[in-house]
Order: C-alpha cells, then sequence, then structure tokens
C-alpha cells in the first residue's frame, strides 16, 4: 500500500481532519493534502512525528522503504537547507534592520552643519533677534531705528553704564547654543559724543562700558558699532532730556521783606526735581515806590542780584516792593513772581563807649552812642541820634566831631548828684544813660 493511501486509512482511523493532523505534527494542513493525493513524501522529521503520533514504526508507513526512504531522506536535507536559506534570510533582514536604525542614530547623534553665527547681548537669549539691524559704520546714524534691546540710556546723574555681556549666537539645524567671546578681540567704533572702552585696568571683571563724552551734555543720541572677527552688533546710545515744567523762588529766611542796603539769599525749586538742565537766571521785573508809582530807568541803581543774593542799595525807600522772577534758561520756564517789600530794619540796642559808672565833680568825658545792629537802617543810612542833657544842672553837654562831651559839674552841692543823658532814633527807640557824680 502507498504512503499516500496508509496516511489516509490512518486518519480515518483516528478520526481526525488534515487540519488537526498538521497541528499535530507542526505541519501546515495543505502539506498533509499533498501527501494524501500522492503528491509528496514527507521529511524524516515529519515521518518520525507521524510515526509516533499513530504508533508505528516509520517504515511501515511507506510502500517501498527502499524508494520512498531515499526520497524521503531528500525531502530532509531538502526542508535543511530551506530552513538554512530561510534562517540565513532572516539574519540577513535583521542585519539590514540594525543598519537601519544605526544610520538612524548616526544621523540623529552627528551635529548638523552650522547655519548662522551672531553676536547678541546675554539679556537676548531666547528672543529672535534675526529682525535687528545691524549697520555698516558708513551708514549708521543717530536717526536710525534701533531695537528697543540695543538702545541704552545714560541718565543724568551718571557719567557711563555697562553694556551686556556679549555671547555668540550658534544655530546649527534646530540646535543652538551660546559662546562667551574674548573682549580683547573686540573692536569699536562710535560717534563723537559718547566712548566705549573696556572697564578700569585694575578691575578683572570683562564688560563694555559707554561714557558720555560730556558729562552734562543735556541729551544726545549717538550710535557705536561693536565687530568681533566678521560679527558686528550696532547700538544707539542716548540721553533724554527731562524738561523743567515749573519753577518757584523765595527768601532763603522764608521772608517777604528785605532792607535798605541789606542782602538776603535766594533760593529756587524746580519740578520735575530730576529735570536735566537746571540753570536759571534771575530777573528784576520792577520796583514800585512807596505810594504804588513804577520806577523808571536802570534798577540797577537800587537792586541787583548777584550770586544768589538779592542786594538793595541805600537809594530805595521804605516801603517799596521789589518784583523777582527766574527763568529756567534751557527750557525757558519762568518762575512766580516774588514781591519784596523794603522795610526799615530797628535798631534793636543803642550802647556807650567807653563804658563807666561815674564822674569825678568837675570832670570832662567824650563820649560815643552807637546802635545794634549793624544793618539797622539808622546805620545805613547814616542817620543821627537825638541826645538830649535831662539833669543840666548836674553837667553840660557839648557835639564835638567824633561825639559828645560830657563835663560834670564842680559845684560841691552835685556830688552824689546823677547825671542822665536820654538817646534817641528817628524811629523813637530810646535809651537813657546814667553816671554819678563823685
Amino acid at each position: 500500500m502507498r504512503f499516500c493511501d496508509k496516511l489516509k486509512q490512518l486518519r480515518a482511523q483516528k478520526g481526525i481532519s488534515q487540519d488537526e493532523l498538521s497541528k499535530k505534527i507542526f505541519v501546515s494542513r495543505s502539506a498533509v493534502a499533498k501527501w494524501e493525493n500522492g503528491l509528496g513524501l514527507p521529511s524524516s522529521d515529519s515521518l518520525r512525528l507521524l510515526a509516533e503520533f499513530f504508533g508505528v514504526k516509520p517504515s511501515e508507513l511507506l510502500s517501498d522503504p527502499e524508494t520512498e526512504t531515499v526520497i524521503v531522506q531528500k525531502n530532509g536535507a531538502l526542508s535543511k537547507r530551506n530552513i538554512s536559506i530561510i534562517a540565513l534570510s532572516a539574519f540577513l533582514i535583521a542585519l539590514l534592520a540594525v543598519a537601519v536604525v544605526m544610520s538612524a542614530l548616526y544621523v540623529n547623534t552627528a551635529p548638523p552643519p552650522v547655519t548662522a553665527r551672531e553676536l547678541i547681548f546675554s539679556t537676548e537669549i531666547g528672543i529672535d533677534t534675526s529682525g535687528f539691524a545691524v549697520y555698516d559704520d558708513s551708514e549708521i546714524s543717530a536717526d536710525k531705528e534701533f531695537a528697543d534691546s540695543r538702545m541704552f540710556e545714560i541718565e543724568h546723574d551718571v557719567a557711563g553704564i555697562k553694556l551686556p555681556e556679549l555671547v555668540v549666537k550658534v544655530t546649527a539645524g534646530s540646535r543652538v547654543t551660546y559662546e562667551s567671546i574674548d573682549y580683547d578681540n573686540l573692536i569699536v567704533i562710535c560717534s563723537n559724543n559718547i566712548s566705549l572702552r573696556r572697564e578700569m585696568l585694575e578691575s578683572e571683571e570683562t564688560g563694555l562700558y559707554v561714557f558720555a563724552a560730556d558729562y552734562y551734555e543735556i541729551e544726545f543720541a549717538e550710535w557705536a558699532n561693536i565687530k568681533y572677527g566678521d560679527l558686528a552688533i550696532s547700538v544707539k546710545v542716548f540721553r533724554n532730556h527731562i524738561a523743567v515744567k515749573s519753577m518757584n523762588i523765595w527768601l532763603m529766611d522764608n521772608s517777604d521783606t528785605i532792607g535798605v542796603a541789606q542782602s538776603k539769599a535766594l533760593n529756587r525749586g524746580w519740578l520735575p526735581l530730576n529735570a536735566s538742565y537746571t540753570q536759571y537766571h534771575y530777573t528784576i521785573e520792577k520796583i514800585t515806590k512807596a505810594d504804588g508809582t513804577e520806577i523808571d530807568g536802570d534798577l540797577s541803581v537800587y537792586v541787583s542780584i548777584e550770586n544768589g543774593y538779592l542786594i538793595t542799595t541805600e537809594k530805595l525807600e521804605i516801603d517799596s516792593v521789589i518784583y523777582v522772577s527766574a527763568t529756567a534758561e534751557y527750557d525757558n520756564v519762568k518762575s512766580n513772581i516774588l514781591a519784596v517789600t523794603v522795610v526799615r530794619i530797628p535798631v534793636e540796642r543803642i550802647s556807650c563807649n567807653p563804658l563807666f559808672t561815674a564822674f569825678e565833680s568837675g570832670e570832662s568825658m567824650e563820649i560815643s552812642f552807637s546802635a545794634m545792629p549793624y544793618s539797622a537802617t539808622f546805620n545805613v543810612l547814616g542817620e543821627s541820634f537825638v541826645v538830649t542833657l535831662l539833669t543840666p544842672e548836674y553837667a553840660t553837654l557839648a557835639k564835638t566831631a567824633n561825639g559828645w562831651l560830657i563835663t560834670a559839674s564842680s559845684d560841691i552841692n552835685a556830688v552824689g548828684k546823677v547825671i542822665e543823658v536820654k538817646v534817641e532814633t528817628p524811629e523813637g527807640v530810646t535809651r537813657i544813660f546814667s553816671w554819678n557824680i563823685k
């Protein structure tokens, strides 16, 4: 009986299908069908599995053991060769896959080529600076437009500022890195009103300082190009003018009066307090007399302002009014008008020289009187005291070139009596001096 017929018979006796048999011996159902149709013989391994499953010897399955055994052996060799080919193919496929993966990994890890290098400030890290302008030395000027981050203000109370740290931004594909720079290799080109230089030599810190050429410059807008190799960055350096909005003036002693031939300090203030330029000048607006009429002509004959002091002359009459203003020069802002009334500075004290307390009987003494303070209008105008002897029965009084001559009575009856003299100023300040006669 042929192998194909025996296989059908044994399968039928087991009562299983071709599909169930194929699963028992680990082959495909089509392989079992091919064997049962006489189109082929199993490999030696499959023949062994069939014999074990049906409980027979492998030789019992073959009708012509000699011939069919040779075919089975050839099928086994062919099967092994096919397995080897399949295994080799699988190995080659796996090797190719590994090569593809390694190639991909290499592509991903290999550094991409550098696409851009840019000189930027550290404050611009993370900012898109591609639109920031960089000008040639020949075309850059104060009226160019600058990115806000590349504009630096030098305020009025400082000489200069330090720029942020410079770095080189390196773009390679989607990867961005930053490189530090060697400040010794920087080249700086500036316009006239500013200068850029490294910090003071005693400082080891790297950096760039921008200085105003004139510390007192009110306002300016200047430029600078900073170059590092083939890279450059343009900056604008400026000082904004802060205008005076208002001014106010007053006398330092917070009064509104002044004496004849007296000087008083003027004070002034302005808003805003940080105004750029606070130079100013005072102006005598007008002077009115005591009767309200205005003085014509050269007002400096009556009053002047020198070194911040309001100075009057003796030509001013009492109750005149001086009107003073101040003007901020750069912004031409005028202050309030300060009205200062000319008043009489009264005598506060009258003194006698020399100081003594008694006369000898018949003695004569030349004395003088003085008024204090020295700024009293009495002194300024050279006015005279009114001197009156209140006790003519005990002394005589006579005017001299330098003062007054008092002579005590030589009458014996005058001994022990008191000489009294009243001294009076034009404004009514009086004092009585007395001396004993001994």
